[in-house]
């Protein structure tokens, strides 16, 4: 499974599904864009992990990027497709959660469509900087095998571009 049991995330206990083979139409968008008010980024050496929130300390959104050693996840600089990875197989693992207090999350997402481009990726003290672009995360479950999802007719969440850049080990950064 590409998730590794490397995220301590709230489950989400909605048991519809859908279908995420068809392209999303952007006007499908029921949520865009994300503001980080902060971040971090930390390595085991092998697999890289970047988090970011937008909200208040009570209530925020956070968007998760692991990238998963053992799951063929990018150690290099590249451009990467999300395109038709179910979770449960990612390498490259981008999520959203919305709404969340701190303990649980009122919903999760995970994104199956877009690409990241990474130009710097590596060892503590050095930077993770990457862009994803056309990322699309759909509403999601996950099994216990992680295999996810998409929720019927769930929310859509669209980043059209977003970039970070983040020292890996250097804690939380912003406000």
């Amino acid at each position: 499974n590409g998730n590794g049991g490397n995220e301590g995330t709230p489950q989400n206990t909605d048991n519809n599904s859908g279908d995420s083979s068809t392209p999303t139409d952007p006007r499908d968008c029921t949520r865009t864009g994300f503001e980080a008010g902060q971040e971090i980024a930390d390595t085991d050496g092998s697999n890289y992990f970047y988090r970011a929130m937008q909200g208040t300390e009570t209530l925020y959104d956070m968007l998760s990027v692991n990238s998963f050693a053992q799951w063929n996840g990018p150690s290099a600089p590249g451009t990467y497709s999300l395109d038709g990875i179910n979770y449960k197989d990612c390498g490259l693992c981008l999520r959203m959660y919305s709404d969340c207090d701190g303990e649980n999350c009122a919903k999760m997402y995970y994104a199956s469509e877009g690409s990241v481009e990474i130009s710097s990726i590596g060892a503590q003290g050095t930077l993770f900087v990457a862009s994803m672009n056309n990322v699309v995360f759909k509403e999601s479950i996950f099994a216990d095998d992680f295999t996810s999802s998409d929720v019927a007719n769930g929310e859509i969440w669209c980043l059209e571009e977003y970039s970070f850049s983040q020292e890996f080990g250097a804690g939380i950064t912003g406000d």
